[in-house]
């Protein structure tokens, strides 16, 4: 028992050491627009760094109306749980619209809360980080082992 405990505690600080690099808070697109050198902190202390033509890429996506909405980084989350390849799309629903629509050929913003996806795989995460790099961070999630 307490073996099993030091384990599972164990488990924890290295997921928290692996995600140390997410971000402490977000900002909104229209909040990072305006600021000289665009970024957030991270959960270890450091900063996440935004271009401003990643940002201005996607203002131009993005109608006005969202700028205060979304935010940003884009986050999403590796889960081994699922399988090989699958990621959630962190936050509501102006990041998942995002997501989706930087997805498509040509990058339209969709508004139909049906196309937000909830999940993407490896590819579509590649395609995402080499259309907005900066604005992408991965993160890990260790699904709870069974009897620890």
């Amino acid at each position: 028992m307490l073996f099993d405990r030091f384990i599972n505690a164990l488990w924890k600080s290295e997921l928290q050491k692996l995600n140390d690099h997410l971000p402490k808070e977000y900002k909104s697109l229209a909040q990072l627009l305006r600021e000289d050198d665009p970024s957030v902190p991270t959960i270890g202390g450091d900063k996440i760094v935004m271009l401003r033509k990643d940002l201005e890429f996607v203002a131009s996506i993005v109608p006005e109306k969202y700028h205060d909405k979304l935010r940003l980084p884009l986050i999403f989350i590796r889960r081994i749980d699922m399988g090989e390849g699958v990621y959630t799309v962190g936050g509501g629903l102006p990041e998942r619209l995002l997501v989706s629509s930087l997805l498509k050929e040509r990058p339209v913003f969709l508004e139909n809360e049906e196309d937000a996806l909830e999940y993407i795989y490896r590819p579509q995460l590649w395609h995402i980080k080499k259309v907005v790099r900066s604005l992408v961070v991965v993160g890990f999630f260790m699904p709870k082992i069974e009897g620890l």
